[in-house]
């Protein structure tokens, strides 16, 4: 059962869109080769891995990017995000020194799902020194952002790019990787993000916060974090900072469920316009990505509905398009719902939301967890567990009681 007291806060979680996460198959074309040690190979981590963690706490899409120095991987990821509409976009992995960067941008860029690319603070650095900010006008013209990875001094060198490049939308990530220790930050990391915050097109990724205290188990109190997010607030405003988990990095520091609630309790504290913006309006303004599978996602409303325990639930007009099984033996089922309906015994009320297209995990994990759904528009994402005595909002292929 949820705790008590808690519904509330739980209607006003907006919807989440994700800008930071990383997929790796040690099987995909360009993985480098078997070691030969006999070491066994890492597992896969795949979308659905992130999808029986996400989905529960109102996630409803997220961004790769990309770290592979590769060439083809930037391929790759795109390929894995044609096939799953939970994947709104990809910031590849490209050398803005090569000789054929504007080449390989433009061969990428022509897929919608490419939003742009990474760079290290040193690529910054060196370049800056030459001709990025010529080499990097393409990406305006082909409505691209860029992403900045970097320690605590590379802010004072984003804002030197951003002046240049005031066209280019530039996304610093991780806060700059701060440590964090509960303590004022530093004099020079707030300097730098200052300067950067002073140029209307430099955003601020609010990601990789437990990783950066350095703790295998990071504290999950707000208050631990309130010194930065605070001088990020200050500076950035509700217009410019994006939430991005860093996941499966995230996991040295704190569970994907830790990652979040952190970042709830301080924006959703600032109000619902603010909140919506934090967690997936800023997002849209920096990457220019699109939705999938539906027209709109409305950003500004949330809408979460109880349903009391012995609810039947009756799915009408579903066909079936594919399912999977992860490595947990959780099965993954797309189908495309064209209408749902959703009897309330007790209030002798309908619910219907169509067309829609829907998401059913049916999971086999040792903790019941109660179903929940976030409805955006025609878009319902949604994670059963059969084993629960009572559930916010669920589906099923049969009357469920």
């Amino acid at each position: 059962m949820t705790p008590a007291g808690t519904h509330a806060q739980e209607k006003q979680r907006p919807p989440i869109l994700d800008t930071h996460v990383h997929f790796f198959d040690p099987l995909r074309p360009t993985a480098p080769p078997k070691p030969k040690d006999g070491k066994p190979l890492p597992r896969p981590v795949l979308p659905v891995d992130l999808k029986r963690l996400a989905s529960p706490h109102g996630v409803v899409g997220v961004l790769i990017v990309e770290a592979s120095p590769i060439l083809e991987d930037n391929q790759w990821w795109l390929n894995l995000a044609a096939e799953d509409p939970f994947i709104v976009g990809v910031i590849g992995r490209l050398d803005p020194g090569s000789e054929d960067f504007e080449k390989n941008l433009r061969r990428f860029a022509k897929n919608p799902l490419y939003r742009g690319i990474r760079i290290s603070h040193n690529e910054l650095k060196a370049e800056l020194k030459g001709n990025l900010a010529d080499r990097l006008k393409v990406m305006i013209d082909l409505n691209l952002a860029l992403d900045v990875n970097g320690g605590p001094d590379m802010p004072a060198d984003v804002a030197i790019l951003a002046s240049k490049l005031p066209k280019l939308r530039i996304v610093i990530n991780h806060a700059a990787n701060l440590r964090i220790d509960g303590k004022t930050p530093p004099v020079k990391w707030r300097e730098g993000m200052e300067a950067a915050a002073k140029q209307p097109n430099v955003f601020c990724k609010v990601s990789a916060l437990v990783e950066q205290t350095g703790q295998k188990q990071a504290p999950r109190d707000v208050k631990y974090y309130r010194p930065v997010l605070d001088t990020l607030w200050e500076l950035f405003g509700e217009d410019r900072l994006i939430f991005g988990s860093n996941w499966p990095v995230s996991n040295g520091g704190a569970p994907y469920e830790t990652v979040v609630g952190i970042v709830q309790d301080y924006f959703i504290a600032k109000g619902e316009k603010t909140a919506s913006k934090f967690f997936l309006g800023n997002s849209r303004s920096a990457y220019a990505w699109r939705p999938r599978g539906t027209k709109e996602i409305k950003n500004s409303r949330h809408k979460m509905i109880d349903i009391p325990s012995g609810t039947r639930l009756q799915s009408v007009n579903s066909r079936p398009m594919h399912s999977d099984c992860d490595m947990h033996g959780n099965v993954w089922e797309w189908c495309e719902v064209k209408h749902i309906r959703l009897a309330l015994q007790k209030e002798k009320q309908a619910f219907s939301a169509g067309p829609v297209g829907l998401n059913v995990a049916t999971q086999n994990a040792a903790d019941p967890r109660l179903a929940s759904a976030a409805i955006h528009r025609t878009t319902v994402e949604i994670t059963w567990d059969p084993r629960s005595s009572s559930a916010r909002l669920c589906w099923a292929t049969k009357s469920q009681t």
